[in-house]
Protein backbone atom coordinates (compact mmCIF):
# COMPACT_ATOMS: atom_id res chain seq x y z
CA UNK A 1 0.00 0.00 0.00
CA UNK A 2 2.36 2.70 1.25
CA UNK A 3 6.12 2.65 1.74
CA UNK A 4 8.76 5.18 2.68
CA UNK A 5 10.55 6.14 -0.56
CA UNK A 6 14.00 6.20 1.07
CA UNK A 7 13.40 2.71 2.49
CA UNK A 8 12.33 1.42 -0.93
CA UNK A 9 15.44 2.92 -2.55
CA UNK A 10 17.61 1.33 0.16
CA UNK A 11 16.09 -2.08 -0.55
CA UNK A 12 16.84 -1.64 -4.26
CA UNK A 13 20.46 -0.77 -3.42
CA UNK A 14 20.79 -3.87 -1.26
CA UNK A 15 19.29 -5.94 -4.09
CA UNK A 16 21.88 -4.61 -6.51
CA UNK A 17 24.69 -5.57 -4.13
CA UNK A 18 23.26 -9.06 -3.54
CA UNK A 19 22.96 -9.61 -7.32
CA UNK A 20 26.67 -8.85 -7.65
CA UNK A 21 27.59 -11.18 -4.79
CA UNK A 22 25.37 -14.03 -5.95
CA UNK A 23 25.02 -13.87 -9.75
CA UNK A 24 23.68 -17.45 -10.01
CA UNK A 25 20.65 -16.72 -7.85
CA UNK A 26 17.46 -15.13 -9.12
CA UNK A 27 16.54 -11.72 -7.77
CA UNK A 28 13.19 -11.11 -9.41
CA UNK A 29 11.23 -9.59 -6.53
CA UNK A 30 9.63 -6.26 -7.34
CA UNK A 31 8.15 -3.93 -4.77
CA UNK A 32 4.93 -2.26 -5.84
CA UNK A 33 3.46 0.56 -3.79
CA UNK A 34 0.34 2.58 -4.38
CA UNK A 35 1.97 5.68 -2.95
CA UNK A 36 5.07 6.72 -1.08
CA UNK A 37 4.95 7.95 2.47
CA UNK A 38 6.40 11.37 3.05
CA UNK A 39 9.97 10.73 4.16
CA UNK A 40 10.19 14.08 5.90
CA UNK A 41 6.98 14.35 7.86
CA UNK A 42 8.81 14.56 11.17
CA UNK A 43 11.50 16.94 12.23
CA UNK A 44 14.42 15.00 13.79
CA UNK A 45 13.90 16.99 16.98
CA UNK A 46 10.28 15.79 17.15
CA UNK A 47 11.09 12.17 16.31
CA UNK A 48 13.85 12.02 18.87
CA UNK A 49 16.34 10.61 16.39
CA UNK A 50 18.47 12.24 13.76
CA UNK A 51 20.81 9.19 13.59
CA UNK A 52 23.81 11.39 14.37
CA UNK A 53 24.10 10.44 18.02
CA UNK A 54 27.03 8.11 17.53
CA UNK A 55 25.16 5.41 19.45
CA UNK A 56 25.33 1.88 18.12
CA UNK A 57 23.54 -1.40 18.63
CA UNK A 58 24.82 -4.94 18.21
CA UNK A 59 22.86 -8.02 17.20
CA UNK A 60 23.97 -10.25 20.06
CA UNK A 61 23.50 -14.01 20.15
CA UNK A 62 26.08 -14.59 22.85
CA UNK A 63 28.08 -16.75 20.45
CA UNK A 64 31.77 -16.40 19.66
CA UNK A 65 31.32 -14.02 16.71
CA UNK A 66 28.89 -11.75 18.57
CA UNK A 67 31.09 -11.69 21.66
CA UNK A 68 34.16 -10.82 19.58
CA UNK A 69 32.19 -8.03 17.90
CA UNK A 70 31.18 -6.72 21.31
CA UNK A 71 34.80 -6.78 22.52
CA UNK A 72 35.93 -5.00 19.35
CA UNK A 73 33.38 -2.22 19.97
CA UNK A 74 33.34 -2.26 23.79
CA UNK A 75 34.45 1.39 24.07
CA UNK A 76 31.37 2.43 22.06
CA UNK A 77 29.12 0.79 24.67
CA UNK A 78 26.79 -0.63 22.00
CA UNK A 79 23.29 -1.56 23.03
CA UNK A 80 22.63 -5.28 22.68
CA UNK A 81 19.75 -6.77 20.72
CA UNK A 82 18.86 -10.37 21.45
CA UNK A 83 16.26 -12.00 19.24
CA UNK A 84 14.16 -14.84 20.59
CA UNK A 85 13.22 -17.14 17.73
CA UNK A 86 16.01 -16.19 15.35
CA UNK A 87 18.26 -19.14 16.12
CA UNK A 88 15.87 -21.55 17.74
CA UNK A 89 12.21 -22.25 18.39
CA UNK A 90 10.13 -19.79 20.39
CA UNK A 91 8.20 -22.58 22.10
CA UNK A 92 10.97 -23.25 24.65
CA UNK A 93 10.13 -20.46 27.07
CA UNK A 94 12.28 -21.83 29.88
CA UNK A 95 15.38 -21.79 27.67
CA UNK A 96 14.58 -18.26 26.52
CA UNK A 97 14.15 -17.06 30.10
CA UNK A 98 17.54 -18.53 31.02
CA UNK A 99 19.21 -16.83 28.04
CA UNK A 100 17.45 -13.52 28.65
CA UNK A 101 18.41 -13.56 32.34
CA UNK A 102 22.09 -14.30 31.64
CA UNK A 103 22.40 -11.70 28.87
CA UNK A 104 20.58 -9.10 30.96
CA UNK A 105 23.12 -9.70 33.75
CA UNK A 106 25.95 -9.36 31.23
CA UNK A 107 24.52 -6.08 29.91
CA UNK A 108 24.12 -4.72 33.45
CA UNK A 109 27.72 -5.63 34.30
CA UNK A 110 28.91 -3.90 31.12
CA UNK A 111 26.67 -0.87 31.64
CA UNK A 112 24.90 -1.20 28.27
CA UNK A 113 21.27 -1.34 27.21
CA UNK A 114 19.72 -4.62 26.19
CA UNK A 115 16.59 -5.07 24.12
CA UNK A 116 14.78 -8.35 23.60
CA UNK A 117 12.79 -9.02 20.42
CA UNK A 118 10.57 -12.04 19.80
CA UNK A 119 9.99 -13.34 16.26
CA UNK A 120 8.35 -16.36 14.71
CA UNK A 121 10.49 -16.28 11.56
CA UNK A 122 11.50 -19.92 11.92
CA UNK A 123 7.87 -20.99 11.77
CA UNK A 124 6.91 -18.86 8.74
CA UNK A 125 9.98 -19.19 6.50
CA UNK A 126 10.55 -22.65 5.11
CA UNK A 127 14.31 -22.88 4.76
CA UNK A 128 13.96 -26.45 3.47
CA UNK A 129 11.69 -25.26 0.64
CA UNK A 130 14.11 -22.47 -0.22
CA UNK A 131 17.00 -24.93 -0.31
CA UNK A 132 15.03 -27.27 -2.57
CA UNK A 133 14.28 -24.37 -4.92
CA UNK A 134 17.72 -22.78 -4.99
CA UNK A 135 20.04 -25.58 -3.92
CA UNK A 136 22.49 -25.80 -1.07
CA UNK A 137 25.66 -24.68 -2.81
CA UNK A 138 27.91 -22.29 -0.95
CA UNK A 139 26.64 -19.24 -2.84
CA UNK A 140 23.09 -19.90 -1.67
CA UNK A 141 24.16 -20.48 1.90
CA UNK A 142 25.98 -17.14 1.86
CA UNK A 143 22.89 -15.52 0.32
CA UNK A 144 20.76 -17.09 3.03
CA UNK A 145 22.98 -15.53 5.69
CA UNK A 146 22.83 -12.13 3.99
CA UNK A 147 19.03 -12.24 3.81
CA UNK A 148 18.90 -13.47 7.41
CA UNK A 149 20.94 -10.45 8.50
CA UNK A 150 18.65 -8.09 6.62
CA UNK A 151 15.69 -9.71 8.37
CA UNK A 152 17.34 -9.34 11.78
CA UNK A 153 18.13 -5.69 11.06
CA UNK A 154 14.45 -5.20 10.26
CA UNK A 155 13.47 -6.80 13.57
CA UNK A 156 15.45 -4.27 15.55
CA UNK A 157 14.88 -1.19 13.35
CA UNK A 158 12.01 0.22 15.43
CA UNK A 159 13.94 -0.20 18.69
CA UNK A 160 17.16 1.21 17.25
CA UNK A 161 15.18 4.28 16.20
CA UNK A 162 13.62 4.82 19.61
CA UNK A 163 17.00 4.28 21.28
CA UNK A 164 18.68 6.82 18.97
CA UNK A 165 21.09 4.30 17.46
CA UNK A 166 22.45 5.33 14.09
CA UNK A 167 24.68 2.28 13.59
CA UNK A 168 23.81 -1.40 13.74
CA UNK A 169 26.72 -3.79 14.21
CA UNK A 170 26.55 -7.31 12.78
CA UNK A 171 28.96 -10.01 13.88
CA UNK A 172 31.14 -11.47 11.15
CA UNK A 173 30.80 -15.18 10.56
CA UNK A 174 32.53 -15.65 7.27
CA UNK A 175 30.88 -13.07 5.04
CA UNK A 176 33.40 -10.79 3.45
CA UNK A 177 33.91 -7.50 5.20
CA UNK A 178 34.66 -5.85 1.84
Amino acid sequence: EQLDKTYEESLASIGTILKEWYPRLPFSTKIHTQKHADDHTRNPDESGNDFKTGRSGLLFSGGLDATCSYIKHVTEKPGLFIIWGADGPIRDERLWETIRTEYTKFAAEEGVDICCVKTNVRSVVSVDSLRKEFGTHTDYEMYEMAVYRIFLAGCVAPLSTTKGMGTLLLASDGLSEN
